[in-house]
């Protein structure tokens, strides 16, 4: 009696579905890509990309709320106390980033929402 390991049930069903959905290719992909998030923790290989300006600073909850990684300010606040953010793969807090550097590239992360600031350029 041979019993299957729950977890690789679940990766034989999702990828079953995906192929049937979206063809084998697809499938493929986005196991690898799962595989390469979830198991390896890397970043996602397109995260959502939110242009600021460099000459207008943001406070941390204000810009998750206006990026929509959050429902609120308040909500973000309360992410940023239960240690939930992180900022380049540091986690966040007040006194490490009351502001988002809006001069360079960062990837932001709370909870699965992974975000890549973007600095506007001058001529866009």
């Amino acid at each position: 009696n041979s019993k299957i390991n729950p977890k690789d049930a679940k990766e034989k069903l999702a990828r079953n579905i995906v192929a049937w959905l979206w063809g084998d290719k697809e499938a493929q992909a986005a196991q690898e890509e799962f595989n390469r998030v979830f198991r390896d923790k890397k970043l996602p290989t397109k995260a959502q990309e939110v242009f600021v300006s460099p000459d207008k600073p943001l406070g941390l909850p204000q810009f998750l709320h206006v990026s929509g990684a959050t429902n609120s300010s308040t909500v973000a606040r309360h992410k940023i106390l239960e240690n939930a953010v992180y900022i380049d793969g540091e986690r966040a807090n007040y006194e490490s980033h009351p502001e988002i550097d809006t001069i360079k590239e960062h990837i932001i992360k709370i909870g699965h929402t992974i975000i890549k600031t973007v600095p506007k350029k001058d001529n866009l």
